[in-house]
């Protein structure tokens, strides 16, 4: 009896990793799931169970991220901001280009996520897809 409610507190703990509304919607069912399909005289939660419920809970979180990007500022000023991020985009293209030709590849490690994100950003930003709220 002790070791199942040690277990169920460790288990209480890895749902941390998703966002509070998430948590609010689905925890009890998670734990009770988890709790249901251990081994009897399990003290520990698995590993692999461990890395599944973070990596998840993380991935919720960069979604409910990825909502909320661009910002509202952003989305109001679209039109300007939109020919600017593919100004930015292409700027760091050509540059990617002068560093390879000065043998300096080890900057595109930091260079082409930059240009995806810009290019993503353009793309949200597009005209006619963000409209101010009213």
């Amino acid at each position: 009896m002790k070791s199942e409610g040690s277990l169920e507190r460790r288990y209480r703990r890895l749902p941390k990793c998703y966002p509070a509304s998430y948590r609010a919607d689905h925890e009890e069912e998670m734990i009770s799931v988890l709790i249901d399909g251990a081994a009897s005289g399990q003290e520990h939660p698995k590993p692999a169970e461990s890395a599944d419920l973070v990596r998840h809970g993380l991935g919720e979180r960069l979604a409910r991220l990825g909502d909320q990007i661009p910002g509202p500022w952003e989305r109001k000023h679209a039109k300007a901001m939109f020919p600017i991020r593919l100004g930015i985009a292409l700027w760091l293209c050509v540059l990617s280009g002068l560093l390879i030709g000065y043998h300096l590849q080890w900057w595109l490690v930091l260079i082409v996520p930059a240009i995806v994100a810009h290019i993503y950003l353009a793309y949200q930003l597009r005209p006619g897809v963000w409209r101010p709220k009213a």
